[in-house]
């Protein structure tokens, strides 16, 4: 098991990378198997990311709605520089939200093939680990201590 942020899970290049990961061919099959099962387990927390955002700008309309009524010019401007803090942090307290991914990390040996982008890398890396008994490490690999 590992933990991403919501910030980690909506970028794009994530799902890319793993995606691209998955069709490397010559990978043993438990690895194609992890990838796609870490595509699977992202997939809804990703929604939940979606479905909270719009959630959140869908309140921040309706308090611009409510604020543009106000008449008084300082009372507006005060008002408009509270509801930005607050938007502010909704969306920060989101973004770093941390969630459980119930599966384990795939080797970083496997990047080899893959041909990711810099941004792919990027994405993927809280998936990867170095260790050498992690799915994909190739097994003639002799670990020193």
């Amino acid at each position: 098991m590992f933990k991403m942020t919501f910030q980690q899970i909506q970028n794009e290049a994530l799902v890319t990378g793993l995606r691209k990961l998955g069709n490397v061919s010559g990978l043993p099959q438990s690895v194609g198997y992890d990838i796609i099962k870490v595509i699977r387990l992202i997939e809804p927390e990703l929604k939940n990311f979606h479905e909270t955002m719009q959630k959140i700008q869908t309140e921040n309309r309706e308090t611009h709605a409510v604020l543009i009524q106000i008449g008084d010019e300082a009372q507006k401007k005060l008002a408009f520089d509270e509801f930005e803090k607050k938007a502010r942090v909704a969306i920060t307290e989101l973004l770093d939200f941390e969630v459980t991914i119930g599966w384990h990390k795939i080797s970083r040996m496997v990047l080899d093939k893959a041909g990711l982008t810099p941004f792919e890398l990027e994405a993927v890396e809280p998936l990867l680990t170095d260790d050498l008994q992690a799915v994909g490490a190739p097994s003639n690999v002799v670990k020193l201590s």
